[in-house]
């Protein structure tokens, strides 16, 4: 018979204490009275290197199952192919998603119950919904290959048919608050709240609430001071921002001056930022980098390589300093050159339009010289039949031969402009117009 009990601790067996039914129901504070893993890699299941095709290897970790700490010692190998891990006598036999899952089940008896590893086949898996006795470890694809079942090395932690069969864990939650405490460094720092009036997550820093919304990074910046506005410059050095150049626009605020544990701020909310020296900011205020100190914000733009890089929310140190949203999306003079480049465009649209009301200009002047006009009409009755089209010839007066005329005809009945199959200059004072039937009345307009 296989081995199906890998190493294993418990706490606490039945009868192993006077008390171990009530004892066991302090894991609940973790638990809440469900089955679970401790945390994501707790009793994991991975392919066996050694038979990768019918083995798996079950990882040491923790669960608790009816209130019962289990701890799972050593890594544990299953053998899809032995009877003695399923609940029937016929094993891999079928192709679909197994399940592979840790079995306990307290009960009051000597020895005290362990836990065990079992496996479910496709057709087995809805035991998962009407027995608590089992916790699912891993979902394992098996194929037919034309002569043997195998294993699909690629394990899910869920079951893709039935999405509610899944790996469970343990539901940690973080501190409540109604509303974001004042900081108490002896009872704040590395604490986890979420603060229900602002529908956020916040955690303790060394002095103070850090949100969770925040973006942030970690490099020296010993160089600056807090609140500042930074760039880096090409030795990687983090120094205050100015506009005398967009290579020293901001593109961070300062939150710790260290060489070894700076934070700065890439985007978002930030406060003490340094405001320009006799500069008066107010809330609502767009705020530029200064161009005349370094670090510091305005509310007025420099002359020249002005960079927007924010709003302000609060006005903080008598007007020194200001909280705001640090919003670095580009230069005032990168704008420009967009503008330049539109406007360049525009201009090369301006010429292509000068050139067409050039054209224009000179077919107006064509007209204008063609002031020759000849009217006619060609009734249905008139039409001579052609080799199945039929045809009329016009013969125009004098005043307006020997010229490149223009010729439009008109259905009288709709005067709707018509194009006729041909119309053919049979002489330097007729034109034949030919159409492919004889129903239809045209006015012709001869402009000479």
């Amino acid at each position: 018979m296989a081995n199906i009990y890998p190493s294993q601790t418990r706490s606490i067996d039945p009868y192993s204490s006077y008390n171990s039914n009530s004892v066991n129901r302090l894991t609940r504070m973790i638990t809440r009275g469900n089955n679970c893993l401790h945390d994501i890699y707790s009793i994991d299941v991975e392919v066996d290197s050694t038979s990768p095709l019918t083995c798996v290897v079950v990882k040491e970790g923790v669960a608790f199952m009816s209130d019962v700490y289990i701890k799972i010692l050593s890594d544990f190998v299953v053998n899809f192919e032995e009877r003695d891990f399923y609940l029937d006598v016929n094993p891999f036999n079928e192709v679909g998603y197994y399940y592979v899952v840790l079995d306990y089940y307290y009960v009051k008896s000597k020895p005290a119950p362990q836990a065990s590893i079992k496996i479910f086949k496709p057709s087995q898996r809805a035991i998962l919904d009407t027995s608590t006795r089992y916790l699912l470890l891993k979902v394992v694809h098996v194929l037919w290959n034309g002569s043997t079942f195998e294993i699909d090395p690629d394990f899910l932690d869920y079951d893709p048919e039935y999405p509610t069969h899944k790996r469970t864990y343990a539901d940690l939650y973080c501190g409540i608050e109604d509303n974001l405490p004042t900081f108490d460094t002896t009872r704040d720092v590395s604490r986890l709240i979420y603060v229900r009036q602002l529908e956020e997550f916040y955690f303790g820093r060394s002095t103070q609430w850090e949100a969770f919304s925040s973006v942030r990074d970690s490099v020296d910046t010993h160089l600056c001071s807090v609140g500042q506005m930074a760039y880096m410059d090409s030795d990687g050095n983090i120094l205050p921002a100015i506009s005398t150049d967009s290579s020293s626009y901001a593109v961070c605020v300062i939150l710790d001056s260290s060489a070894s544990k700076g934070k700065v701020r890439l985007v978002g909310r930030c406060e003490n930022v340094p405001v320009q020296t006799g500069i008066t900011v107010a809330v609502g205020d767009r705020l530029f980098l200064s161009g005349t100190e370094a670090g510091k914000v305005s509310n007025t733009p420099p002359p020249l390589n002005g960079q927007y890089v924010g709003t302000c929310l609060e006005v903080t140190g008598g007007g020194t300093s200001c909280t705001m949203w640090f919003v670095p999306n580009g230069a005032i003079d990168s704008r420009i050159d967009n503008l330049e480049i539109r406007v360049i465009d525009l201009e090369g649209r301006v010429s292509v339009l000068e050139g067409r009301v050039s054209v224009l200009e000179d077919k107006v002047s064509d007209l204008a010289h063609a002031s020759s006009v000849y009217r006619t009409t060609i009734n249905e009755g008139d039409w001579i039949s052609d080799s199945g089209s039929y045809y009329f010839e016009i013969t125009y007066p004098s005043y307006i031969t020997n010229r490149y005329n223009i010729v439009h005809c008109y259905d009288t009945s709709n005067s709707r402009l018509v194009q006729p199959m041909e119309i053919i200059a049979v002489s330097p004072s007729v034109l034949r117009i030919v159409m492919p039937v004889n129903t239809v009345s045209l006015r012709v307009v001869i402009i000479g």
